[in-house]
């Protein structure tokens, strides 16, 4: 094959990578966490973190553990990483990072009388309308503060009842 055919062939194949969109990156693992704290205390925390970070309550099934926040359009920071830090929504054929819009924030809390677990699951629509995979910062970030919100709580409590 001649150089410049070669050349050619080699100088397309990478245009053609370089304008082909990319998908969003596997989602980060997101493990249920720990509360040392009742199943009752765990579930009102979710709540109050809920209402404190002003996010809308569509379903609330305290039988199977379920809260369903309605879709919400994911705020926009002054600084655009700080969305692209939240999910990989990938890249369009220009290489444009895609970013999360919209969110479907769920959480399911189990337990008991002394210990429970918050499992938060968010599911990232992107600008350039794909499924998004989340970085779990927002999971994280909205566990701990159920956690010990409701551990306050349940230290609060044990120190009245002595």
């Amino acid at each position: 094959m001649p150089k410049s055919r070669s050349s050619f062939l080699c100088f397309t194949a990478l245009v053609l990578t370089a304008c082909t969109p990319h998908p969003p990156s596997p989602p980060a693992p997101n493990p249920a966490m720990a509360v040392n704290a009742s199943f009752g205390r765990t579930w009102n925390a979710a709540i109050d973190v809920f209402a404190a970070r002003n996010i809308p309550i569509e379903t609330l099934d305290r039988a199977s553990g379920l809260i369903v926040a309605q879709p919400e359009a994911v705020p926009s920071p002054q600084n655009a990483a700080a969305r692209v830090a939240l999910a990989d929504c990938g890249s369009d054929a220009l290489g444009t990072q895609g970013y999360p819009e919209t969110a479907y924030y769920n959480v399911l809390v189990r337990g008991d009388s002394v210990r429970s677990t918050v499992h938060v699951t968010v599911k990232w629509i992107g600008d350039l309308g794909t499924v998004c995979s989340t970085r779990g910062i927002f999971e994280q970030g909205f566990a701990e503060s159920v956690k010990q919100k409701a551990e306050v709580s349940a230290t609060t409590a044990g120190q009245t009842a002595h």
